[in-house]
Formats: structure tokens, sequence, C-alpha cells
């Protein structure tokens, strides 16, 4: 598997975990008859599926690489590795993200969710990371409110990268600069949603504001993985997946049928977050 594929491939686990736990707010609906799988020819792009699972259905889009297109690493899986340390400076809402890695580029989405140092955070900012970057400064939002001190076994000064990004009205919040007071309120609801959903309250005694801890609730990974285990081979053999679209079904207002899209080809986790609240509408 090439890292271009491979790119696509953490886009899609990430965004089928994201609908996994969006699912959980949604009301029950018959479960429809599984479509026949096609695929459509267009010039050099050829689209399959639809790969479906509950109100879940991608469709993939192959067709040539360029040879010279640049390819970014994820923010997940460059901290997984260590190529990129996000630190705490004891300011609320500015963070310092570091790439050491020799030649890796790496994608920063706002609304990644790291956790740790004296407040859980969301990171506010899209860019690209460049290879040896040195200590950049970056705008956050708290996803915790109550602790500024570090939780046991945590590092004060040094986060880890909550798999899940933020919902599509948190990410909203956070992207246009909104109040800190709007973060958490957003932070609140969505916790409510969850907690609606699993028919119990997902958030950790440990600290009932964080939204990472509540996102890592054994009840919310389950939910998840159901998505995952369906849906996470649909790319395993092809060498040649640029993208995906996928359509997201709401039993809401009548039940109206939102579109999702992104033809984005190697931008690893760009929707990462679009999946929450996926009941509405969202361009990349």
């Amino acid at each position: 598997m090439n890292k271009k594929t491979f790119s696509v491939v953490i886009a899609v686990l990430t965004f089928v975990v994201g609908v996994g736990i969006a699912r959980l707010s949604l009301p029950d609906r018959p479960r429809k008859q599984t479509r026949e799988r096609t695929e459509v020819q267009l010039s050099n792009y050829r689209l399959s599926g639809p790969y479906e699972h509950e109100n879940l259905t991608i469709f993939l889009i192959h067709g040539p690489g360029e040879p010279n297109s640049r390819l970014f690493t994820s923010l997940q899986n460059a901290m997984e590795r260590n190529l990129v340390m996000v630190h705490e400076t004891s300011n609320v809402n500015e963070l310092a993200i570091e790439n050491v890695s020799d030649d890796e580029e790496v994608l920063v989405q706002a609304g990644d969710i790291v956790k740790g140092g004296r407040q859980d955070r969301a990171l506010a900012v899209d860019l690209i990371l460049p290879a040896k970057s040195g200590t950049i400064p970056m705008d956050a939002f708290c996803v915790e409110h109550g602790r500024w001190q570090p939780r046991e076994a945590e590092s004060a000064d040094h986060f880890t990268l909550t798999e899940m990004a933020s919902s599509k009205d948190l990410k909203t919040a956070i992207k246009n600069g909104l109040s800190q007071l709007r973060v958490w309120e957003e932070v609140g609801e969505a916790q409510e949603s969850l907690g609606a959903g699993l028919a119990g309250d997902p958030r950790d005694d440990v600290s009932r504001s964080s939204l990472p801890l509540t996102l890592e609730n054994d009840k919310v990974q389950e939910a998840a993985a159901v998505y995952v285990n369906t849906l996470s081979s649909i790319i395993a053999d092809s060498n040649d997946v640029l993208g995906f679209i996928f359509a997201i079904k709401q039993a809401e207002r009548g039940g109206c049928l939102s579109v999702e899209r992104n033809v984005q080809a190697v931008l690893g986790q760009i929707i990462k977050g679009c999946s929450d609240r996926s009941g509405r509408r969202k361009t990349l």
C-alpha cells in the first residue's frame, strides 16, 4: 500500500469512527436493504460502491496518481511516531507545536483534540507543518474546564492526540474564533447528545468536563467500533484510491438526506471532524 492510499485509509477510518459516534444521537430506524455494488467510469477516474452500514454510505474514488503531488502525514500518525510534539504554554488559548521529522510535512486541522497538559485543548488552525519546523505557536481552545494542573500519569508539558476530532458545530465555533464560553457550550451539548444515545452518562469522573475523556468512554468506543469493523477493509486491496464521497441519512425533520462530500485526494484526515451532527450539510 503506497503512502497516498495509506493517507486515504487513515481518513476513512477516522471518518467512520466519527459517524459511529454521531449515530448515537440519532433515533433508531428500520434497516434498509443493501444495494448492489457497481462501478462508474468517468474519463481517467472510477467510482465504486456503495459500501453501506446503518445510516452511512461510502463511494470510493479511484484514479491515477500524480507523480509530483505533495503527500502529507496526518497529525495522528505523526504524533504516534513521535514526529510531532504539542507543548503546553500555560496560556489557555495558545499551544506550541513542533515537527521534528527530517522530511515529512504534517497536516494539522482545526478541531483536532489534544489531551493532557494543564487542560485538554482543541487546535484552532488548519496548517501544513513543515519538516524541521522548530517550535511554532498555535491558537487553541479549551475543551475541558475546571482543571489547571496535570492529571495523574499525564505530562504537564506535552499532549497526546485524541483519535476523534470535534463535532461540526464545535469545529465551526473553533474556526470562527468564537468565545471560549461558546466552545464550552458546544462541548457540553456534544456530551449530552452522546449520553442520550447511550442511555447513560459517558463523562469520566476523573474530569467530567473533558471532551476527550468522554470520547474515550468504553461504550462510545464500542459504538464506533461497529462501523470500523464493518467498513475498514473497503480499500484494503486497492492502491489507486484518491478519495471518497459519503452520504449520511438522518431521520430528522421528516427524514431528510444530508450529503457531505470530500474529493481531496491525499489530505489524510481532512474530513475527520465532519461526521458529528451528521444531519447537516458541510462543504469542504
